[in-house]
């Protein structure tokens, strides 16, 4: 990329905590779970149009979410990928509309604030009927909400036979221990909350919560300009699995205070997260290095690594759907509660 040393060296901040990158890196590291790479994406354009999307690209990676920004991010490689172009207009959006499939228009969908922002900053490589061509076209964005009308055995709900047949599986393999506690409790707050799996990873001691009100959970929303645990929506917890989870939360600070030989402070343990990235606490070199870090998602276990951790419960312990005879796609796109 054809960029200006004093641009090389400028640093940007992540919305995320403690997470930084610069222009001109390969890959931007956006939070625990969140990889982009934009250069990758562009490699192939124009300079203008390298200078005016990574500029672009940059503020959004530093006031909106990882997972929004690695949308847009994905959305234009598929744009960049079809398109030859010098400088982005309207007739390169239809044209790149014309290719797309119906399940790929959210990419528009992503797209278009992205490009309304490039117009709006003034930054070259585009042209502002790449805007207002959004005036003209309609932008289905999916059959949102379909998969559950039908009930798909693939992406709708699971049956009530299905949970109950999860539950009752989970549960005799913790009682066998073939499955760790950290497992069990994470896909049951998916079954019981129906909350995406990026907002249970994100959640701390202190949102587990027994008073007046009863034993609920606070969990922390996910929204494209909120901040890292910036609002919160509450869940009311069986007391069964509110068990669980204190049992995890003590596992979490015993291995904290036996990897540094102290103990700690409540303050402290109520800011661990529920579910532990132990790698990432075995990268601390000290526990001041561990509270610096605590406030962010970077002890937080990684949404793909626990995912992946139940698909493959799922396979190894045969979790059978009745309707289709096949393995439970277990969190691929299912409504759990």
């Amino acid at each position: 990329m054809n960029l200006s040393l004093k641009i090389e060296e400028a640093s940007y901040k992540a919305k995320m905590k403690d997470y930084y990158f610069k222009l001109t890196d390969e890959k931007w590291k956006l939070d625990k779970s969140i990889t982009i790479s934009p250069i990758d994406v562009i490699k192939n354009a124009s300079s203008e149009i390298q200078s005016g999307y990574i500029h672009t690209l940059a503020y959004c990676a530093s006031n909106f979410s990882a997972g929004y920004v690695s949308a847009i991010n994905n959305s234009f490689k598929k744009f960049f990928a079809i398109s030859q172009i010098k400088v982005i207009d309207g007739e390169s959006i239809l044209r790149f509309k014309a290719g797309l499939k119906e399940h790929e228009m959210y990419c528009l969908c992503c797209m278009k604030s992205f490009l309304e922002r490039w117009v709006n900053f003034n930054y070259p490589g585009i042209h502002s009927s790449s805007v207002a061509i959004f005036n003209e076209i309609k932008v289905n964005r999916g059959a949102i909400g379909e998969a559950v009308k039908r009930r798909d055995p693939n992406a709708g709900p699971y049956t009530d036979d299905e949970l109950y047949m999860l539950k009752t599986k989970t549960n005799e393999l913790l009682s066998e221990g073939k499955v760790d506690l950290s497992l069990f409790c994470f896909l049951h707050l998916l079954i019981s909350t129906g909350r995406r799996p990026v907002q249970l990873t994100s959640l701390k001691h202190i949102d587990l919560k027994k008073d007046d009100k009863g034993i609920y959970i606070n969990i922390p929303r996910v929204k494209q300009q909120l901040t890292f645990r910036e609002s919160f929506t509450s869940n009311i917890l069986a007391e069964e699995l509110f068990s669980l989870l204190l049992q995890l939360k003590e596992r979490t600070i015993n291995q904290i205070e036996e990897k540094f030989g102290v103990k700690l402070e409540q303050h402290f343990k109520d800011l661990l997260p529920v579910f532990l990235n132990k790698e990432a606490v075995n990268l601390c070199t000290s526990l001041i290095d561990l509270k610096q870090k605590v406030s962010s998602d970077f002890l937080h276990a990684k949404n793909e690594s626990l995912i992946n951790e139940v698909r493959k419960m799922a396979k190894i312990y045969g979790f059978i759907s009745k309707r289709t005879g096949m393995i439970l796609p277990t969190i691929s796109g299912h409504a759990t509660k």
